[in-house]
Order: structure tokens, then sequence, then C-alpha cells
């Protein structure tokens, strides 16, 4: 039984390894002070202001950079909208970059549209806009991998103890 308890220890001190190397995280980010209109059907333009928008991108510093670029990001979401073709993407220290495309959407640093038949929806960056970035938030799953590998390995100590205690007694009569 020696050989069992040995790969046992190595699948759990393993799966710690590959926790750690595969941590994509969530990025949660505000594009503010954004000119929000709309034109409609009749091409008559509704203002609405200034406002801010909120997202996050989903991202993993494949490279240890500590930089984000495009070929890092698997999605980006803002508002209700989601992008399938991201043109071009970097965050770091600069700040963030990013050109994104979806079904009836595009998101730029210069801001944010959405259009269906007769009807647009704008958001433009202007001299005071900004996009902020939060913290990173890490995805649960590398975290839950981690507890399964500990709960794996006290139970293979216990086992083993169990084991070796009963050894120690001698033969049951």
């Amino acid at each position: 039984m020696p050989n069992l308890s040995f790969v046992a220890k190595a699948t759990v001190v393993a799966s710690f390894f590959i926790a750690s190397a595969a941590c994509a995280e969530i990025f949660e980010f505000t594009f503010h002070n954004l000119d929000h209109y709309s034109i409609d059907a009749d091409e008559q333009i509704h203002h609405y202001g200034l406002t801010s928008l909120a997202g996050y991108f989903d991202a993993e510093d494949l490279n240890h950079d500590s930089r984000i670029d495009t070929s890092e990001v698997q999605a980006i979401v803002i508002g209700n909208y989601s992008f399938e073709e991201i043109v071009f993407f970097s965050y770091g220290q600069g700040g963030m970059l990013v050109d994104a495309r979806g079904i009836k959407t595009h998101l730029t640093n210069e801001g944010a549209s959405y259009s269906t038949e007769g009807y647009i929806e704008r958001y433009v960056a202007g001299a005071t806009s900004y996009i902020a970035v939060g913290s990173a938030v890490p995805e649960p799953a590398p975290f839950l991998l981690m507890l399964v590998g500990a709960l794996g390995l006290s139970g293979v100590t216990a086992a083993h103890r169990r084991g070796t205690q009963g050894a120690a007694d001698g033969p049951a009569r």
C-alpha cells in the first residue's frame, strides 16, 4: 500500500500546482462620463446626459508580463452586451485600450453603441471620460480544486495513520 499512498499524495500536490497555474480572473471596469443619446426610427435625437457603463472582462495573463493583451481575453461584457470579436485589447499600467464588436454592438475607447433596425443607442466619450478598472476577482474553480486536493490529502493522511496504528497493535484475535 505505500505505493498507493505515494500516488495519492503526488496527485494532491499536482492539483495544487494545476490550480495555481490555471487562474483566469474577472476584471470589473466602469466607463465614466459618457454622453448618452439615442436616435429613433423617425431620426429624432433623444439626449440623456452623462452616464457611466459598468462591465467586466475575463482574462488570464498567460505570459506573466503584468499586461493583458488581445490573445489573453476570453470575454468582454458591458451593460447587457457581450462582444464576440475582440479586435484589439490592452490593459496594464497605461490603462485599458479596447476595440470589440458584437452583434449590433461596438465598444472602443471612444464610446459604445448598439443598433437595431431603426434605432441607435450611443455612449460617446468626451474630454472628461475615463475607464476605471477595479481589482481582479479570481474565478472560483482553482480554489475549489485546491480545496478538494487538501481534503484528499487529509483523507490519505488519516488512512495512513489508521493503517500504521493497526499494524502496531498486532493481528486481531
